[in-house]
Order: C-alpha cells, then sequence, then structure tokens
C-alpha cells in the first residue's frame, strides 16, 4: 500500500508538472514541437530535482500519513471479517453473487467511462481490461489476508473520476492537447493526424503526457478493483470450493447481463457508478468505522460523474458504444 501511493504520487507530480510547463510553454513559443520538448525536459530536471532534494522527506511524510491510516483500515477490516464470519450461509451465497456481479460490472463500466473520456481507452480497450484483471487477480491472490481492503476503493474510485474529469474537461483545450493523442505512431490518422515529416523524437515528447496517464490509470483502476475481488475471494472460503466457483460464476454472468440491459435502455454513466458505488457501500455498512468514508465517498462518485461538464453538449450513450 505504501508503494502504491508513492507511486501514484510520483507518477501524478510528472502528469501536473508536465501539464503546468507545457501550458506555459505553448503560450512562449510558437512552436508546439519546441513547446512540448521544453515541457519534457523541465519536467525531468524538476523530478529529479525534488526527488533529489526533498525525496526523503516526502516518503516519510507518506509514510506517516499512510501509518495513520492503517489502524482506521485494520478496525474496518475486523468488523467486515466479523460480519462474514458470523452470516448464515443463504446471506454468504447472495453476498457472493452479488460481490462477483459487481467485479465484472464495474470491470464493464471502467472499460466503457474511460473509453468515452479519452481517446486512447477508445481504441485500446483491453489496456482498461488487463488493469482490472490486475486488480481482481491480485485482490482474489489476497484473499486470505488479514486485512481486509474494501474501505479504500471508494475513494480510490473517486480519485480515478476526478483525475479523469480535471485531466479531459478542468484544462480546457490545453488538456485536449496534451492527452488526447494516440501514442502508437502508425495509427494517429485514426483520430488527430500530424504532419508526415514529424519526427520520431517530436511525437514522442508529444505523447508523454499520455504515457503519465496510462500509467496512472492502470494503477488506479487495479487499487479500484483490488479490494472487490479480495472480498469475492473472501466470501468464497467460507463456502465449499465448487458451490463457491457456481457461485462466483452466476453473479459474473449476472453482472454482464446488468450492463447489457443498461446499454439497451441507454442509461449512462451515472447509473453505472451509482449502482456500483451503492452496493460497494452497501458491504460497509456493517463497519461503523467504514460508514461515513464509504456512503460519502459513494455520493462524491455520483456527484462527479453527474456533475455538467459541458452543459452546452448532450453526451448519448447508446446500445452501439
Amino acid at each position: 500500500m505504501v508503494a502504491t501511493a508513492k507511486l501514484l504520487t510520483f507518477i501524478g507530480f510528472l502528469l501536473g508538472s508536465f501539464s503546468t510547463f507545457a501550458l506555459l510553454y505553448n503560450k512562449l513559443f510558437a512552436n508546439e514541437t519546441l513547446a512540448g520538448l521544453s515541457a519534457a525536459i523541465s519536467m525531468l530536471v524538476v523530478g529529479l530535482a525534488v526527488a533529489w532534494i526533498a525525496g526523503g522527506r516526502i516518503s516519510n511524510l507518506s509514510t506517516r500519513w499512510l501509518a495513520k491510516i492503517e489502524p482506521w483500515m485494520d478496525s474496518c477490516a475486523l468488523e467486515i471479517e466479523e460480519w462474514s464470519a458470523n452470516a448464515s450461509l443463504p446471506t454468504l451465497r447472495v453476498s457472493l453473487i452479488v460481490t462477483a456481479a459487481l467485479s465484472l460490472f464495474l470491470e464493464l463500466v471502467l472499460i466503457r467511462w474511460e473509453s468515452g473520456v479519452f481517446a486512447v481507452f477508445a481504441l485500446y480497450k483491453n489496456f482498461t481490461l488487463l488493469s482490472c484483471f490486475c486488480g481482481l487477480g491480485i485482490g482474489y491472490a489476497k484473499a486470505r489476508d488479514k486485512q481486509l481492503t474494501l474501505p479504500g476503493s471508494l475513494p480510490m474510485m473517486m480519485l480515478l473520476l476526478l483525475m479523469f474529469n480535471l485531466l479531459r474537461y478542468g484544462m480546457g483545450d490545453v488538456g485536449n492537447a496534451l492527452f488526447q493523442v494516440v501514442p502508437v505512431r502508425e495509427e494517429v490518422s485514426v483520430f488527430f493526424g500530424f504532419a508526415p515529416n514529424t519526427s520520431l523524437a517530436a511525437y514522442f515528447v508529444h505523447s508523454l503526457p499520455v504515457y503519465c496517464l496510462l500509467a496512472m490509470t492502470f494503477v488506479l483502476n487495479t487499487v479500484v478493483l483490488l479490494p472487490v475481488g479480495q472480498f469475492c475471494g473472501h466470501l468464497m472460503q467460507r463456502m465449499p470450493p465448487l458451490a463457491s466457483y457456481g457461485y462466483n460464476l452466476l453473479g459474473s454472468l449476472a453482472g454482464v447481463c446488468l450492463l447489457f440491459v443498461l446499454s439497451w435502455a441507454w442509461a449512462g454513466p451515472v447509473i453505472w457508478i451509482g449502482l456500483s458505488a451503492a452496493v460497494l457501500a452497501y458491504f460497509q455498512l456493517v463497519s461503523r468505522s467504514a460508514r461515513r468514508i464509504a456512503l460519502g465517498s459513494a455520493i462524491g462518485c455520483v456527484i462527479v460523474v453527474a456533475w455538467p461538464m459541458t452543459p452546452l453538449i448532450q453526451t448519448i450513450y447508446s446500445p452501439y458504444q
């Protein structure tokens, strides 16, 4: 957890510094290639300088901050584990089916929503798929751990939604210029075209923000799905193996069918994210320590997705997307 927080902080710092320098140099230089190259060099210089001067202090601060969160996580995990230990077999069956449905449903929701925000995720949907599979796989592998990480899923999901909306809509035309880029040169004509004589170095520099976005998105997708997979695996441990796999499969099919029905009904991200957040919050209501954070984060997720980022433009999510 400490390593994940440090990685997210470092990538977020690089992404923010590059965006800031790009915004500044685009006003100073008429040549976009020169502005992008200057922003990349400045990002690396500032990143190395901060890591050399204040890297130790930042690392210690993040470690202390996480050390304060650990007791809260332990308390939440203990209360949720106590509930699952005392739950009846029918309750465990229903909970397992719902959790398995949530895992597939949330995975498909992230694939569809992220592809509607940035073009790179629309062209390479397998990227989001692999990051979600990574999170679920690690979660199932950690099903026997003493600490359940379910309370961290909703705050991480809200962070993911905030980051996407901020980078896509909060930076105006600069955000589009930085992040609406396809980082594979052979397929650039699919979305934004470059001049045929654009050098490989210039194209790489122009794609740097997208690489940072991809790295941070992969980590966030993983940490959002990891608690869901761990909790699902934890519930499976409470039942015979064959029966638990059967209920898991049934729930997975139910999650896919649910998104199919919602897509057929032309439902949008507010419904998708709202349902996912509601289920995640529901399983945390048994923990007094986790209730406030869970409900607050769930409401925050819905507000972030429902906020009219482009009030003059209507976004339609058809069944054919």
